[in-house]
């Protein structure tokens, strides 16, 4: 309990929770699902943590600070904000507005920024402090969040969020960052935005989802102040002597993607060309730089940087491939870096580009008599980009160059591309090169490891029809989030979610985020609850609607299937003492957005066998909560082995269903600290063979610790009685018997 208790007052300190006053939530005050919207200001970006992919779709001006305190999957909350940046400060009366869709960025003296479509009518604004609300939306005692406004959904905004399509963004549609709004004008820079559970990429504008089992989320807008005003530039490539396309590749402080690199693919006579929206430069910054990689067999012919206002400075290097920008406010600066093809005079040069993943390739060259000459083998450590090159020289001739494909567990490697001296090759044949005294030749053999693994997604929806988001993330590699919609349409029927493929995925761990899932009959209103998870057939434990599942090579393929009863409510809670000093009850502590979580322990024992040839076996099941604050919508699920069926289930306290011969969940509802439920199955074992019986555990508050969710009791092979041989008289063969 001490620890909860120092929550709140870390809270309090760090977050400027200062004002006990009970502020009023805007909006629909009867909504069933809440958002509370903060504003922070920073003195600089370097203050702000990213979000969890660093790439150009960041809109800030200039690159933030440390990496996120979070993991794919983890809802935004308070604590983590606060632990994250710790010199921000809160903002009251800023503005936030909810729409339907994303728009193209509008531009002004803040940059680039992404906006909502159509936006809603009310917009809300942040206050000087607001009650801290759990999960479910209850206020945390007398805790208050500093620069923040709480708003209840509507309808139709609820139904928007049931379909990824509630947007919110800081600041309205035509000045994003308020600049021309007082008190605020001219004031701020954009600097991150997290909402809920996205907290992907760093712009103006995200989505708002609940996690299953939850009805209030979180969202932080971070500005910069003061701002520096934005200018533009334009990184341009042109390309001689080559008909395929050819990428090169940049470094610096540009590009916000990791290690500052970026590529940019260009043609003979079909330049191509990156544009970044950047903060002038101001006195202490240093300058823009951009380098571009050495490439062999090709010549930097060219390198000029122009300014469109002349309130920038440039100076470029071609030896050193580097040109630097002191970008002045408002200003295009165009740096355009133009390179020839010129393959070294008796050398072959070999270069290796893989997609999706590295590996080691080897490669044949042989002569026109068909002798092999050489036998070179290229390893790419990093995949895009040239990962690997190899100078050869030879005497003058025509060559062929073959490549052998390696075999690896992780996928089947693919050819995708060959060119030589610029131009495209027969990606099935080998390479036919010629080589003379003056002119060599260089060439270019592309792969792309094609993986084979897989999630598959199922929702169903018992007692109804609803719809429910679901965000599949690779541990480790947040970038590549896939998000995806299901909207059942028959009760009780798998409906794959569809979206963003998550075919072809790497081996490795992910995580399903499911969004809260929603009716989406009018004639069955109500609220759906999750109450199993199986995954590759086996139940899974799932705290706020999330389950982490591993793709092998031995088990490349997951389904995963998300089963929802609708609105399974719980008989009454046992009374609770009641202070004879304060009538009122106090309510158990619940868990506190980034706090402490609920430990839900599940225990399972097999207490009774009957006899006979078809034994009816019951299993105990007991769920404790271990920890000082509540667990809240508990659920117990229990899938039989193949050979045994269902008889009869029951839980105290909850309700239960089945479905099918051989899954029965149960809706437990909360458990206090140190509460436990109990739940009975019978189940008739009708094949005789040893099997293991599985039950899982899972909450709808956030729960770090699942390996104890999971329980299992093995069943023991059932003994058949011996057939008896029927009587007879009379010669008759008894060989069976």
């Amino acid at each position: 309990m001490g620890r909860h208790l120092f929550l709140a007052t870390f809270l309090l300190a760090a977050v400027g929770l200062c004002s006990t006053a009970s502020a009023q939530i805007q909006g629909d005050q009867s909504s069933q699902r809440l958002v509370t919207l903060a504003a922070r200001e920073c003195d600089d970006y370097d203050d702000i943590r990213a979000n969890l992919a660093r790439n150009d779709i960041q809109e800030s001006l200039q690159d933030l600070g440390a990496d996120t305190l979070y993991e794919p999957g983890d809802p935004v909350d308070p604590v983590r904000e606060a632990a994250g940046q710790p010199t921000c400060r809160p903002i009251t009366g800023w503005r936030f507005t909810f729409g339907d869709a994303i728009a193209d960025p509008v531009t002004g003296p803040w940059g680039s920024l992404s906006v909502v479509t159509h936006p809603d009518g009310d917009l809300p604004v942040t206050q000087a402090s607001v009650p801290l609300r759990d999960w479910d939306g209850h206020p945390v005692g007398q805790t208050h969040i500093a620069g923040a406004v709480t708003v209840g959904l509507t309808d139709a905004q609820i139904d928007r969020a049931s379909r990824n399509t509630l947007w919110v963004q800081g600041g309205t549609t035509t000045d994003p960052v308020l600049y021309t709004t007082p008190p605020f004008a001219g004031r701020y820079g954009f600097g991150a935005l997290r909402c809920s559970v996205d907290d992907l990429n760093g712009d103006n504008v995200e989505t708002v989802a609940f996690p299953s089992g939850t009805r209030h989320a979180f969202c932080y807008a971070y500005y910069v102040t003061p701002p520096p005003s934005s200018g533009t530039i334009v990184i341009r490539k042109q390309v001689e002597g080559s008909d395929a396309p050819e990428t090169f590749t940049y470094s610096g402080n540009l590009s916000y993607n990791a290690g500052g690199a970026f590529s940019i693919s260009a043609s003979d006579g079909a330049p191509g060309s990156m544009e970044f929206v950047r903060g002038e430069t101001r006195p202490g910054d240093a300058p823009w730089t951009i380098v571009e990689d050495e490439r062999d067999g090709w010549t930097l012919t060219g390198l000029t940087c122009t300014s469109q206002t002349g309130a920038s400075s440039t100076t470029t290097s071609p030896v050193a491939r580097t040109a630097q920008i002191t970008l002045g406010a408002g200003d295009t600066v165009t740096c355009t870096y133009v390179n020839r093809l010129t393959p070294p005079a008796g050398v072959l040069v070999l270069r290796k580009v893989t997609r999706d993943g590295t590996g080691s390739f080897r490669f044949g060259v042989r002569a026109g008599d068909g002798g092999l000459v050489a036998r070179p083998t290229l390893t790419t450590r990093e995949p895009g980009g040239i990962g690997a090159v190899r100078p050869m020289r030879l005497e003058p001739g025509r060559y062929e160059v073959g490549e052998r494909l390696p075999r690896t567990r992780d996928g089947v490697w693919r050819r995708t591309g060959v060119t030589c001296n610029g131009e495209r090759e027969d990606a099935n044949r080998p390479a036919s090169v010629r080589i003379t005294a003056g002119r060599g030749a260089v060439c270019t053999f592309t792969n792309r490891l094609d993986r084979p693994g897989r999630i598959s997604v199922h929702a169903v929806t018992i007692g109804g029809v609803g719809a429910a988001i679901y965000q599949v993330s690779p541990i480790g590699d947040p970038s590549t989030r896939r998000t995806q919609l299901a909207r059942t349409t028959r009760t009780g029927a798998p409906t794959r979610a569809r979206g963003q493929s998550t075919d072809e995925l790497p081996f490795g761990r992910y995580v399903i985020q499911e969004a809260a899932a929603v009716p989406t009959d009018a004639s069955s209103p109500g609220e759906w609850r999750l109450v199993a998870v199986v995954c590759g057939g086996r139940l899974r434990a799932a705290e706020q609607g999330r389950v982490v599942v591993r793709i092998t090579r031995s088990q490349p393929v997951q389904r995963c299937t998300f089963i929802h009863a609708r609105r399974p409510a719980p008989p009454p809670p046992s009374p609770t003492p009641v202070d004879p000093v304060d009538p009122s009850p106090a309510p158990a502590p619940g868990p506190v957005p980034g706090g402490d979580t609920p430990d839900l322990v599940l225990r399972k024992q097999q207490v009774r066998s009957t006899g006979g040839p078809a034994p009816t076996l019951t299993f105990r099941l007991r769920v404790t909560n271990r920890s000082d604050v509540t667990a809240t919508r508990v659920v117990v699920a229990d899938r039989l082995p193949t050979g045994m069926a269902l008889v009869s289930v029951s839980a105290d306290p909850g309700r239960c269903l089945t479905r099918g011969p051989r899954l029965a969940a149960c809706a437990i509802g909360d458990l206090t600290p140190g509460a436990t439920a109990t739940v009975r199955v019978r189940a008739q074992q009708i094949a005789p063979g040893a099997a293991v019986n599985v039950a899982a555990a899972g909450t709808g508050s956030p729960e770090r610790v699942l390996r104890n969710n999971v329980a299992a009791a093995r069943i023991a092979s059932v003994r058949r009685p011996p057939q008896a041989c029927p009587s007879s008289e009379g010669p008759i063969a008894r060989a069976a018997c």
